[in-house]
């Protein structure tokens, strides 16, 4: 899986930076490596209009197999708590789509009802 990380021209981009939101970004995407191709990050920092302070912007941009690719942004007080909340909303997605794309999700077998409890199907039956 290839990673690359673009910065504006306001975000510091050291090799600091883009190795820990490397870091993080494989972290939040590891329960799936095997199906991912590749995965952008966009980080910038844009002025709110509202109250004219300048907000962190953390965009993840997912290319998955079989799949559409997955963008999600989160935009923060600062950098990490932008690059925090893009992971965790990435991983969330990811693990929603591909759980209806793949049939990674058993959950979905399982009875909502509990008096009729409808075991769910072994994995021999798919």
């Amino acid at each position: 899986m290839t990673i690359v990380i673009h910065t504006d021209k306001h975000i510091q981009g050291n090799e600091d930076v883009s190795e820990r939101v490397r870091g993080l970004v494989e972290q939040s995407l590891s329960h799936c490596i095997d199906k991912v191709q590749s995965a952008a990050v966009y980080l910038s920092a844009e002025k709110s209009k509202n109250v004219g302070i300048e907000a962190k912007r953390c965009l993840i941009e997912v290319h998955v197999k079989a799949m559409k690719p997955v963008a999600i942004s989160c935009t923060a007080e600062t950098l990490a708590a932008a690059i925090d909340g893009a992971t965790s909303k990435i991983k969330s997605t990811l693990d929603r789509r591909m759980g209806r794309r793949f049939g990674m999700n058993k959950k979905r077998h399982e009875s909502i009802i509990p008096h009729l409890s409808i075991p769910a199907p072994s994995d021999n039956e798919f």
